[in-house]
Formats: structure tokens, C-alpha cells, sequence
């Protein structure tokens, strides 16, 4: 996913131009679907971004902007393990395949089958990674929804711009 461009103004001071940056940066965030299983990789990249961009904005806007990273954090930490899964089954699936092959070759060359104890192993990981899945993305989910309750956005949008007013 390539990042939307941001216009600034290089005269503004750095405060509004960090809020630019955020704004765009949480509109990517916001623009994918939670629901839908590809897009929760991308989501992760722009949940970095939004993470990055706060850790930028720390000096200028203190606590708000330390708590949004602790939040992005999470999001971001708990949709790399589901990728992290999302990677392995794959991997797992091509491997079982060639095992089948292999097999089926020895088992028409009237041959003992080579990989016959390694099948459940291999399906034990798959399950075990399928239901790590399901339980990391219930606990994404659930995050997620919070967010949405706690208005997540306008409120750390409204505590940044509070935090950047000069007294």
C-alpha cells in the first residue's frame, strides 16, 4: 500500500503541520474495511504509519499523542501476528502438497510411503495456526470496536489540537 500524499504549507507552524500529516495518515487507516480478511494487511501498514507519525508528534503534543501510540501499538501488534499466520498457512499448505507428491510417486513405485508420519504434524500446526487466527482476529475485532465506540479518531484528533494551542 503506498502512502497518500500530504500538502503542507512550509510556513505553518509544526504543530498544524503534524495534525495535516495525521489527518491524511488516520483517512488511510479508516479507509479499510476491518471485516475484510485481505485488508487487514494494509490496514497494519497504515496503523504503522499512523504510529510512526505520532511518535513524531510526541514532542510537540505530549501525552495525547503517547497515548495514540500506545494504542496504535496494539492495533499493530495484534494484526502482525495475524499476518504472521496468514503467512504460515501457505507455506504449510505447499509443503503438505509436496509431501502428497512425493508419496504418491514412491506409493506407485511400490515403495513405502516416505512421509507418512510427518502428515499430522503438519496438520496439527495448520489447525492450531487456524484457530490462533481465529482467536487473534476476535481480539482484533474487538479492539477495533472499542475504538469505534470510544470514538477513537475525533477524540485523539481534539486532544492533539487542545495539546498544540499554545498557552
Amino acid at each position: 500500500m503506498k502512502a497518500r500524499k500530504v500538502k503542507l504549507d512550509p510556513d505553518a507552524p509544526l504543530g498544524e503541520s503534524l495534525l495535516a500529516i495525521l489527518s491524511v495518515r488516520l483517512d488511510e487507516l479508516y479507509s479499510f474495511d476491518a471485516t475484510e480478511p485481505d485488508e487487514l494487511h494494509d490496514l497494519r501498514i497504515a496503523a504503522k504509519r499512523v504510529r510512526y507519525t505520532l511518535e513524531a508528534a510526541e514532542p510537540v503534543f505530549g501525552k495525547p499523542a503517547e497515548r495514540g501510540v500506545k494504542t496504535m501499538k496494539q492495533v499493530q501488534d495484534i494484526l502482525g501476528d495475524i499476518n504472521d499466520c496468514d503467512q504460515l498457512l501457505p507455506f504449510v499448505d505447499r509443503h503438505m502438497q509436496k509431501l502428497r507428491a512425493e508419496d504418491e510417486a514412491a506409493a506407485l513405485a511400490g515403495q513405502q510411503l516416505p512421509n507418512r508420519r510427518k502428515y499430522r504434524g503438519l496438520e496439527a500446526l495448520r489447525a492450531h495456526t487456524v484457530a490462533e487466527r481465529e482467536r487473534l482476529y476476535g481480539r482484533f475485532a474487538r479492539k477495533w470496536a472499542k475504538l469505534e465506540r470510544d470514538t477513537f479518531r475525533a477524540r485523539l484528533e481534539l486532544e492533539l489540537a487542545r495539546a498544540g494551542v499554545p498557552a
